[in-house]
C-alpha cells in the first residue's frame, strides 16, 4: 500500500492521471448501479427541450 502511494505522489501528471480515473470509474460504477436498480433520472433540461421542441412544431404547423 505505501509503494502504491509512493508511486501515485511520484510525479505531478500520474497524480493527476490517477485522480481522473478514479473519478471515471466512480461515475461508471454509479452508472452501472443505477441502471442495475432502475433509478435512471431524467434531467430538467431534457423535459424542457422536449416541451419546446414540440411547441416549435405546433407553431410550424400553424404556419403551413
Amino acid at each position: 500500500m505505501l509503494d502504491v502511494s509512493k508511486f501515485v505522489l511520484s510525479d505531478f501528471w500520474i497524480f493527476c492521471e490517477t485522480v481522473v480515473l478514479i473519478e471515471v470509474s466512480r461515475t461508471a460504477v454509479a452508472k452501472i448501479l443505477a441502471a442495475a436498480f432502475g433509478k435512471v433520472r431524467i434531467s430538467q433540461e431534457t423535459q424542457t427541450d422536449s416541451k419546446e421542441m414540440s411547441k416549435a412544431d405546433d407553431f410550424e404547423q400553424d404556419c403551413k
